[in-house]
C-alpha cells in the first residue's frame, strides 16, 4: 500500500512525536521532586485498569458480545497467572468461536 502524505503532514507527525516525548521525559525528571504519598501511590496502582477501561470499552461498543468475552477470558486467565501469550491466543480463538457462531 503506498501511503500519499503531504509534507505537512509529515512535519506535523514529528513535531507532535517530538511533544509527546518531551511531555513525557520532563514529567519523569519532575516525578523525582515529588513525594510519593499514599494517595499518588493509589493513583498509581489504579492506572493500568483505567488505560485498560479506556482502551477495551470502544471495542465492547463497537464489536458487542465477542470483545466482551475475549476481554473477559484474557483478563482471567492473565489472572491465574498463566501466560499472557496463552490469554491472547485462547481469547481471540473465543472471540473468533463466537464470531462465527454469528453474535
Amino acid at each position: 500500500m503506498i501511503v500519499d502524505a503531504s509534507l505537512w503532514t509529515l512535519l506535523a507527525i514529528l513535531a507532535m512525536s517530538a511533544v509527546t516525548i518531551f511531555v513525557r521525559m520532563f514529567g519523569y525528571f519532575l516525578m523525582g521532586f515529588m513525594p510519593v504519598g499514599p494517595r499518588l501511590e493509589a493513583g498509581f496502582r489504579s492506572l493500568p485498569g483505567a488505560v485498560a477501561a479506556a482502551t477495551f470499552t470502544p471495542l465492547v461498543v463497537q464489536d458487542g458480545i465477542s470483545a466482551l468475552v475475549a476481554i473477559v477470558i484474557a483478563v482471567l486467565m492473565a489472572r491465574a497467572g498463566r501466560s499472557d501469550l496463552l490469554a491472547l491466543c485462547v481469547a481471540l480463538a473465543a472471540a473468533i468461536a463466537i464470531r462465527q457462531a454469528g453474535f
